[in-house]
């Protein structure tokens, strides 16, 4: 049922899009990213990967330091118009972290005025890379949705299967340049497995974000009708 609210979300994207969206971009499993438009980082020597049932696995667990990510360099499209929203969405399951750090894996986006907000995963939570304090967690074992929304590239709200988890700020950083990546992002050593990844600035979201919320809505009610 997740696989269908991510197919709907993009096909409801996808038509908003086509009329006005600055840009969309999505990755769905069923080939390695840098082969349908993303950038690949790897570190040296890299993290093992591989392609199985339309999913992705990461496992970094084998090389201390290992990184494994995916971006979309974006200068001078990661700023928004008045009604625009930026969004990101991405279906993951985090099967292990090694070490002292909770989390490893992760998404980051970062403004063109260099403002960024980064989010990384464990099995359990998710962290916002720059506010400590904020943190929500999931039930492990089991892919997730998330959904993260920004309507001026200064605040964000982020969704886990539909319902808000999470509200905060963007952090001034000069690291990196505009744009959104995900992957394994941190230093540690993990095991992921990722199954879609979307993003882009779509203009007027809400009726968007109101039929994804009604279908999130949906699929709790089934799950919670008996058989």
């Amino acid at each position: 049922m997740y696989r269908v609210l991510n197919i709907m979300l993009a096909m409801l994207l996808g038509a908003v899009t086509a009329r006005a969206s600055p840009w969309w971009v999505s990755w769905n499993g069923d080939a390695y990213p840098e082969t349908e438009g993303w950038t690949r980082w790897s570190s040296d020597p890299p993290a093992e990967r591989w392609l199985e049932d339309g999913k992705l696995f990461i496992d970094s667990r084998a090389v201390p330091g290992a990184y494994e990510e995916y971006g979309q360099e974006r200068p001078a499209q990661m700023t928004l118009a008045p009604g625009e929203t930026f969004l990101m969405s991405f279906r993951v399951k985090v099967d292990d972290v090694i070490g002292t750090g909770h989390t490893d894996p992760g998404v980051w986006v970062w403004s063109d005025d260099q403002w960024a907000v980064g989010f990384d995963l464990g099995v359990d939570i998710i962290w916002s890379d720059y506010e400590p304090t904020k943190w929500a967690s999931f039930t492990p074992g089991v892919f997730h949705d998330f959904l993260a929304a920004s309507p001026d590239m200064r605040s964000y709200t982020l969704s886990i299967d539909g319902i808000p988890a999470l509200e905060g700020s963007f952090c001034e950083s000069l690291f990196y340049g505009p744009g959104a990546g995900w992957g394994d992002v941190m230093s540690g050593r993990s095991l992921s497995e990722w199954a879609s990844v979307e993003c882009g600035v779509v203009p007027e979201p809400s009726g968007i974000l109101c039929m994804l919320g009604a279908l999130c809505s949906c699929f709790r009610l089934r799950r919670s009708t008996p058989r």
